[in-house]
C-alpha cells in the first residue's frame, strides 16, 4: 500500500528524549575515573590481550577504535616495543583513556543541549530514578 509506504519514511519530530546530564562536572570527571577502575578489575587487560592474541584484529577497527581500547592497544604497543613495566602501561593507559572519556563525555553533553525538546534529568541527583520514571509513566500516558 501507497500511504503505509510513505508513512514510513517520514521522520518522527513527536518523539520524547530523557537526556541524563549531570549538573556537577566533578561528579561526572569522578564516575569515569570509577568506570575505568571497574574496568580493570572485572578484567579489562586479560580481555585486551586476549583480543590482541586472536591475530584477526587490528587498531583501525571500529571496535578496537572505542573509547579505552583503543588507548589500551596503543599503551600495550608501547610496552611491547619500549620495554615499558607494566605499571607505567596501566598509569598510561588510564590516564590518556579517562581523557579521553571526559572529551568524549563533553561532546556528548553538547550535542545533548542542542536538543531543545530534551526532558533534562540531573543524572547526579538523588531522585534521578524517580525523574526519570515519572517522565516514562507521562509519556505512556499521553501516548508518546
Amino acid at each position: 500500500d501507497e500511504g503505509v509506504s510513505k508513512r514510513l519514511h517520514v521522520p518522527r519530530t513527536d518523539i520524547q528524549v530523557i537526556s541524563l546530564e549531570p549538573t556537577n562536572r566533578a561528579w561526572l570527571h569522578a564516575r569515569i575515573e570509577q568506570r575505568f577502575a571497574a574496568m580493570l578489575a572485572a578484567g579489562f587487560l586479560q580481555e585486551m590481550h586476549n583480543l590482541r592474541a586472536r591475530g584477526d584484529l587490528t587498531p583501525e577497527l571500529p571496535s578496537m577504535r572505542c573509547v579505552g581500547y583503543r588507548q589500551a592497544w596503543e599503551q600495550m604497543d608501547i610496552q611491547r616495543t619500549q620495554g615499558t613495566c607494566m605499571d607505567d602501561m596501566l598509569h598510561k593507559w588510564r590516564e590518556t583513556a579517562v581523557a579521553a572519556t571526559r572529551q568524549l563525555a563533553k561532546r556528548q553533553l553538547t550535542w545533548l543541549r542542542g536538543m531543545h525538546t530534551r526532558n533534562t534529568v540531573h543524572c547526579d541527583s538523588s531522585h534521578s530514578v524517580d525523574a526519570v520514571l515519572q517522565l516514562v509513566d507521562r509519556f505512556t500516558a499521553e501516548g508518546l
